[in-house]
């Protein structure tokens, strides 16, 4: 495992070492050129002109002339901020320009000779510090380029125009204070026309107000008698409910007794017909067994008839 790791940063590192040394550069230039060569023969048509054809070492020299290398550095700038990495790769080794030996934006301005209290410098410097999402010097110096001279016709045709002769300036402002004056004049006109239809429409809109505010009026004055009258009926409702229920609780009551009474009344009769029939029964019981004995006597009698008869028929 730290073996692996090992290796990682060992191959991390040659990496950034032979990228910061300008070598890997070198050999993508390199293996363009040779494609571009191979392309060549093959096609036997010209690729790339012949200033691109020169090699890498060759235009890293310090032959380089110092505003070639300025413009180089403002190329190479523009490029970084415009995220054209795969130009930028290809333009830094073929023209011998390095991220880090760049010129920067003052070293520019001090090549152009340009004043450092000129409004043109502070511009630059002001929009290339406070702008961070920024295209660059190549561009924001164009951009003053051509406000410049948009500042210069301004200045032109404010000189041309203060050459004119006192007379025409003198005329040109009588007839402006004539129609200033005309102008006023129906303005005022204008202004009592307006007073005029002002007050016609706001005596529309008054009219119109009030209709709305009386038709509101009405609706709220509907609303209110619809809800008061919903209001006195559940009222109502609830207080014949309330009064059903105490005649309904009163009635119960009532019942109640007078079913306890008509119960109570029925047990007694119930035990007065269990008594009666209790007396019946005895009293039957007695005559039955009274009307047993007499006839048990009957019976004797007449065995006894029998017998004197049979005797004295004997």
């Amino acid at each position: 495992m730290t073996s692996d790791l090992n290796s990682e940063d060992v191959k991390n590192k040659l990496f950034h070492s032979l990228k910061s040394r300008g070598v890997l550069d070198s050999l993508k230039s390199q293996l363009r050129k040779q494609l571009i060569r191979e392309l060549q023969d093959t096609t036997g048509l010209p690729v790339l002109h012949s200033t691109v054809e020169a090699s890498s070492s060759e235009k890293e020299s310090d032959g380089i002339p110092l505003f070639q290398r300025a413009a180089n550095s403002i190329v190479a700038e523009y490029l970084k901020r415009c995220n054209f990495e795969y130009t930028l790769s290809t333009f830094l080794p073929e023209s011998g320009t390095t991220l880090e030996k760049r010129f920067s934006c003052k070293d520019i301005l001090h090549l152009l000779n340009i004043d450092p209290n000129s409004k043109l410098y502070l511009n630059l410097e002001r929009s290339l510090s406070s702008t961070t999402d920024s295209k660059g010097f190549l561009w924001h110096f164009l951009m003053e380029v051509a406000a410049f001279q948009s500042r210069m016709k301004c200045d032109v045709n404010i000189q041309t125009e203060d050459t004119l002769p006192t007379q025409i300036s003198a005329s040109l402002e009588d007839k402006l204070s004539s129609v200033e004056k005309e102008y006023r004049e129906k303005q005022k006109l204008v202004q009592l026309d307006k007073n005029h239809g002002l007050e016609e429409r706001l005596i529309a809109m008054q009219k119109k107000y009030e209709v709305e505010k009386k038709n509101e009026l009405e609706e709220e004055v509907k609303k209110f008698r619809a809800s008061e009258l919903s209001r006195l009926r559940m009222d109502e409702r609830q207080k014949y409910e309330a009064k059903i229920k105490a005649m309904r609780h009163e009635y119960d009551e009532e019942f109640n007794i007078k079913n306890q009474a008509l119960r109570a009344l029925e047990k007694e009769m119930l035990e007065r017909v269990e008594r009666l029939q209790e007396v019946h029964q005895s009293e039957a019981y007695v005559e039955r067994q009274r009307f047993l004995e007499e006839m048990r006597s009957l019976k004797e009698r007449e065995t006894d008839f029998k017998n004197r008869t049979l005797i004295q028929e004997r």
